[in-house]
């Protein structure tokens, strides 16, 4: 469960330093929320299949949280809290935060920030078509919650890509990348 965590997370397997996905965003569409809500009924059958008494006090214990965050996973499935994909402290808008998170030492981790760049786009078709789906069924945040969201859009709103927050680790590039800067820059201008 984890590795398919890491998997269907990449974002947050970037967080915590796994690199393997550091080239991706998470699949948003409403086919792989559909997907993944499948899979987290098929985990809670087999968690109810384990004997819980059977286990140690600490797998207990891991068994019981567990079993929380797959019961909230499903709660969050039933309320469509998915079509509320950004709020004033979360979302798109703030992805380019991600960049504080990562390590960009070797030309292969800054290639991996291009992919990503370069897949922004569906993940931007993704969001909009799944807050259209919550406007759809009457489900958005309140007012308040969303004040901030058009400010912190209209700052990812560049003419100079250099100027993107985005762009940011291409203004750190490590000496030893020196013969890869030009290379690196140009893509990550244009993925921009």
């Amino acid at each position: 469960e984890w590795e398919y965590s890491m998997r269907e997370n990449p974002t947050f397997a970037s967080a915590l330093g796994d690199k393997r996905y550091n080239d991706k965003w998470e699949d948003a569409s409403l086919a792989n929320i559909e997907k993944q809500h499948q899979h987290e009924l098929e985990v809670q059958k087999k968690l109810a299949a384990i004997d819980r008494n059977q286990l140690s006090t600490t797998d207990q214990i891991n068994y019981d949280m567990f079993k929380r965050d797959v019961a909230n996973a499903l709660d969050d499935y039933q309320f469509k809290t998915y079509l509320l994909p950004l709020n004033q402290r979360d979302g798109i808008q703030t992805l380019d935060g991600y960049t504080r998170n990562l390590t960009f030492n070797t030309a292969k981790d800054y290639e991996d920030w291009i992919a990503r760049l370069d897949a922004f786009p569906t993940l931007m078709d993704q969001t909009i078509a799944l807050m259209r789906e919550g406007i759809k069924q009457k489900l958005m945040h309140p007012k308040v919650i969303m004040q901030r969201v058009p400010g912190q859009i209209e700052k990812q709103i560049v003419t100079d890509p250099k100027q993107s927050s985005f762009y940011k680790p291409f203004s750190r590039l490590p000496r030893a990348l020196e013969p890869e800067r030009a290379r690196l820059e140009q893509a990550a201008q244009q993925a921009i």
